[in-house]
């Protein structure tokens, strides 16, 4: 409608109308690009509120995995202990060897917790929201990651490397496997008495070095943790930051 007019004034030369009806057409445009990109910097504002939540809940989740795995640790270095002292002792007794063969399964047993990234890596490829992060939580963040992909890596290829040395290769060291029961399919059992074992010191060190293992994963897992709250600290910070907006 306002076009028409326009070209109406046009035509009868009223450029006073002309230049009114312009100003509005350029007002109404402006406007609109204005409406435009606020609307869309409030879906942006959301969605990197939204996103950060979800860094929140995946860092308190890694804490929570790393828990279960550092609380595994602890509940059988009785038995880890006691096991090192009948080897130390050649305990001959059977009770001794089962003990030996339990720390020994419970050493092998899966140590490598799933920490996730998702959101992390999600965010990564957001560059609309992380321009709207702060230089500070953006450092916070990567180092985060860093530190993420650092443990991940490590306690993996120590899961493995222990089961290679310690368990593939130990001529000492094999397996009984139960099919009948699932939850035991595969159980380690010492292929020499443990009176004889007690005797050999590459057996005494490969056990102690895989103790050792065990607790590095420990103590790797609890450096995390620290870590990990801090970079929460800085999410915290950020969350702030972003509400206030």
């Amino acid at each position: 409608m306002i076009l028409q007019r326009l070209a109406t004034s046009i035509r009868k030369q009223d450029w006073f109308t002309v230049l009114i009806e312009t100003l509005i057409v350029v007002f109404g445009v402006f406007l609109g690009i204005q409406l435009g990109n606020w609307n869309e910097a409030r879906q942006d504002q959301s969605g990197l509120l939204s996103a950060v939540d979800r860094l929140k809940g995946e860092a308190e989740l890694n804490l929570k995995i790393a828990d279960g795995v550092i609380e595994r640790i602890d509940d059988f270095e009785d038995g880890r202990i006691a096991a090192m002292r009948a080897i130390s002792s050649c305990d001959a007794s059977e009770e001794a060897q089962r003990g030996v063969e339990s720390a020994i399964e419970e050493m092998m047993s899966d140590l490598s917790p799933e920490l996730v990234d998702f959101s992390l890596t999600e965010l990564g490829r957001r560059d609309e929201y992380l321009d709207r992060l702060s230089d500070e939580f953006r450092e916070a963040m990567n180092t985060y990651q860093g530190d993420l992909a650092e443990e991940k890596s490590a306690l993996a290829s120590n899961n493995v490397l222990l089961w290679d040395q310690h368990v593939i290769k130990h001529p000492a060291i094999g397996a009984e496997f139960t099919p009948d029961d699932p939850e035991t399919s595969t159980v380690l059992k010492l292929r020499v008495p443990l009176a004889e074992l007690c005797l050999d010191a590459e057996f005494q060190r490969e056990f102690a070095v895989t103790a050792g293992f065990v607790e590095s994963t420990k103590l790797r897992l609890k450096r995390f943790q620290t870590r990990t709250r801090d970079y929460l600290d800085a999410l915290q910070d950020e969350q702030a930051r972003l509400d206030a907006r």
